[in-house]
């Protein structure tokens, strides 16, 4: 197991193939400031390019997971460009907040995708109203894909993980983006992309597994190559 914490407001440990980045600021609710989206940002940079890790897993220190952006950092002066920089740089870190309680709107992407998961009207509703969502709701309407007691959670988290981990990583990447830019195009598009994706990913050592594994009866060892 391998531990790296030389942040202040983040903590990673990374084991067999699996990281684990956990938002520590238990006594703000893991509220993102200014400090974690620059580290967040510099440490979700050296996972992505870290060949030996298959799997992320980001949690929160505490009772909370993050409660989203904090306002008080948010809103302690500055210039437009520098709050735009701001919400830049949390774009890609940021969930769905409950923002209008707040005066600000949904970003980091919840605009898109939060309509495409629960439909354009539930979540002009959730976001109108600011209304908090209870765990139960969020799986009913697609918010989220399982809902777990406490006690539960990191062992179903570690479960999943290691069937991941265990998996062709690289076809689930493709596979991830094409699901991604497909939810814009037609049919006819998305079977060209399709074609595009099964022909890089035929050439991986994974597919070349599979197809070993298969003739010779015996369990797939995937490297995510």
């Amino acid at each position: 197991m391998e531990s790296k914490n030389k942040y202040e407001t983040i903590l990673l440990k990374k084991e067999a193939g699996i990281t684990t980045l956990t938002l520590n600021r238990p006594q703000k609710y893991n509220a993102i400031n200014q400090l974690m989206t620059y580290e967040l940002l510099d440490a979700l940079t050296a996972i992505s390019n870290d060949k030996d890790n298959r799997v992320l897993v980001i949690t929160g220190a505490g009772k909370a997971f993050c409660s989203g952006a904090d306002v008080q950092d948010l809103s302690s002066g500055g210039t437009a460009v520098e709050a735009r920089m701001w919400t830049q740089r949390a774009n890609r870190l940021m969930l769905l907040i409950i923002f209008s309680q707040v005066g600000l709107i949904g970003d980091g992407g919840s605009l898109f995708n939060v309509p495409r998961l629960v439909g354009p009207m539930r979540a002009k509703e959730l976001y109108f109203t600011g209304r908090l969502v209870s765990a139960e709701e969020a799986e009913s309407i697609g918010l989220i894909n399982k809902v777990v007691s406490a006690q539960e959670l990191d062992t179903e988290v570690r479960n999943l993980c290691v069937k991941l981990a265990s998996g062709p990583t690289t076809a689930y990447g493709i596979a991830k983006k094409v699901i991604n830019k497909g939810l814009n195009m037609d049919l006819a598009s998305v079977l060209e992309l399709e074609a595009m994706g099964q022909a890089i990913a035929s050439t991986t050592e994974d597919a070349k597994e599979a197809a070993e594994a298969f003739l010779n009866k015996r369990p797939p060892k995937f490297k995510g190559k």
